[in-house]
């Protein structure tokens, strides 16, 4: 455990931690923080990031107990909510409420008991370090190419939110509009991601590198830490070895160290789908669907997306091409009908992809984003739906925040008198559909900010009972908005 550092100007050169004498100053030429939350750089005064965009939430932790199933020992792994993990206070709360979760499962019997809780909870997320360059999920996806490339990362965008509304806007279009939650991408990590700007004698051997938090979704599994931890260790060694701060040393010289040990420098990146517009309508409705509608929209101006309309005879081809279109900011009247007539037909499937909420929604969420006089009216539809679930309102709650239009107060103000106990659950991961988790917060909270951003404070009251909630992150974001009323 970090608690902090001996610094000389700008440089590291001891770490405070505890020892079995108690608290003990460990001096160091090079400290190699890996906490995971960026404890030792935080302390060392290194800028860094938490959370996402919209509430400032990391994405959901996990809990992980021992169960007995008919005489097999498992390891069970779910989501039991959300949690600062920088906080201390936040921490052992998150800890009860992974093992309430586990109490609501009884009653246990011999043949189905748990027999051991978990000793740390699973966080995914926590600090992020600002370094002398911070990688984003979009640098993976156009094959950004680094003079000072160590390693490679490869995964899909595993991110465990529920509500995309508050994700960023990339991440808002690339799960939502575009269905590729599931989509994997290869990129390139280099070496200034792992330390620090501004602080010398740190490197980040741990999930806190200098990325964003869309792209952690995608750099925080077990092999790429393994190599991110090599790599700081080799680095570290050569950087005492050869005198100088982390920042100095010969990348160079350090890949012939890592290619000796087997860490070998990937090939260089290439971007995604980097190929004519005819082939990227071609793959429209095929398994590469999310991607060509992602590059579509990139060069929506380019298209002759009339044409295209015309000759289509297949339907799901072009709803894809149109909120591709919407996406890039065309709103023709052709867009705008097919768009219009998926919500009209309630088209409710195929979805886009995992985690995109069905097309017809889609269809309202994309006529949004190009403002189109049909926007306002489909959301407020989908507001007074019965079965209205939670990750959906929250979105179109946004929507009509973000269209500007004050006609949506009547809507948003209706809703939290009448839509918002329908639509104030979820199912987290991991968890059986029936035990449901409260959502209220989210959803309400959202409707509020929503109003705010079209003018209206006339929900501001029911900002009250989340100021001094007992969740960090809730009560956090509560007083964010309340200064936003102010």
């Amino acid at each position: 455990t970090v608690f902090g550092v001996v610094k000389e100007g700008n440089t590291v050169n001891g770490v405070i931690a505890l020892a079995d004498s108690g608290y003990h100053v460990y001096p160091c030429t090079v400290a190699i923080d890996a906490t995971g939350d960026a404890d030792l750089a935080a302390a060392s005064g290194a800028a860094f990031a938490l959370g996402r965009e919209g509430d400032g939430f990391p994405q959901p932790y996990s809990y992980t107990p021992t169960v007995v199933r008919d005489g097999v020992l498992w390891s069970r792994n779910f989501d039991a909510g959300w949690v600062d993990p920088t906080d201390t206070l936040d921490f052992s709360r998150a800890h009860f409420e992974g093992r309430r979760r586990l109490w609501e499962e009884g009653p246990f019997t011999e043949e189905m008991h748990h027999c051991c809780l978990a000793s740390i909870i699973g966080l995914r997320e926590s600090r992020f370090i600002k370094g002398d360059v911070r990688l984003t999920f979009s640098d993976f996806l156009e094959g950004a190419r680094y003079p000072d490339t160590v390693c490679e990362s490869t995964a899909h965008y595993d991110n465990h939110a529920i509500d995309y509304a508050e994700e960023s806007d990339w991440a808002y279009r690339h799960v939502v509009l575009f269905g590729l939650w599931r989509q994997m991408a290869t990129g390139e990590l280099p070496y200034r991601c792992l330390y620090p700007a501004g602080v010398d004698g740190v490197l980040v051997g741990c999930r806190a590198i200098s990325i964003d938090h869309d792209l952690h979704q995608l750099v925080r599994m077990q092999r790429d830490l393994q190599k991110i931890g090599e790599i700081c260790g080799v680095a570290a060694a050569k950087a005492a070895r050869d005198g100088v701060p982390p920042a100095g040393v010969d990348v160079a010289e350090l890949c012939e160290e890592l290619t000796e040990r087997g860490v070998v420098p990937p090939p260089a990146a290439e971007p995604a789908m980097a190929v004519e517009i005819d082939a990227l309508l071609d793959a429209l409705g095929t398994e590469r669907n999310g991607l060509a509608m992602w590059r579509l929209s990139q060069r929506a101006a380019a298209v002759d997306w009339d044409a295209f309309f015309t000759s289509e005879v297949v339907r799901d081809r072009a709803f894809a091409g149109a909120v591709a279109a919407a996406a890039g900011g065309i709103s023709s009247e052709s867009v705008r009908s097919v768009l219009s007539n998926a919500f009209r037909e309630r088209i409710a499937e195929p979805a886009l992809g995992i985690k995109s909420p069905p097309p017809y929604v889609v269809a309202a969420l994309a006529l949004a984003e190009i403002r189109a006089p049909e926007a306002l009216p489909a959301l407020c539809e989908l507001l007074q739906a019965p079965d209205l679930q939670a990750a959906v309102a929250v979105l179109v709650l946004k929507a009509i925040g973000r269209l500007g239009d004050k006609a949506g107060v009547v809507a948003l103000k209706a809703f939290l008198v009448d839509g918002l106990d329908g639509a104030s659950t979820v199912s987290l991961w991991g968890v059986k559909e029936f035990r449901l988790t409260s959502f209220r917060f989210a959803v309400e909270l959202r409707a509020v900010r929503s109003l705010l951003e079209l003018g209206c404070a006339d929900e501001v009251p029911r900002l009250e009972a989340y100021v001094d909630d007992g969740h960090l992150l809730i009560r956090r974001y509560a007083r964010r908005l309340v200064a936003m009323a102010q």
